[in-house]
């Protein structure tokens, strides 16, 4: 495992998905998930949902998924590294 995949493993368990997403989405709890608005497609229903005890979203609208690297990296249009480097320091 190279250095860049294990610093993004060690994300994935350490950043709570629900908290980094509500940031910019209004969340609501739905047993152990997270349902909102898909910041990514514009859909007008909630069709996000964060399923933080697996580590990823997904968009039943536009098909968006991902893991918290990702989600940074969609929502702020930045790189991979860039990306990690700002969970790391968050």
């Amino acid at each position: 495992m190279s250095n860049w995949t294990e610093r993004r493993e060690a994300l994935k368990k350490s950043v709570p998905l629900e908290k980094l997403v509500s940031k910019t989405v209004n969340l609501e709890a739905k047993g152990l998930e997270h349902v909102g608005l898909c910041p990514f497609c514009g859909d007008s229903r909630a069709s996000f949902y964060v399923v933080s005890h697996k580590g990823f979203y997904h968009c039943f609208c536009c098909g968006s998924h991902g893991d918290a690297v990702d989600f940074v990296v969609f929502s702020k249009n930045i790189s991979d590294n860039e990306a990690i480097e700002y969970l790391e320091t968050a």
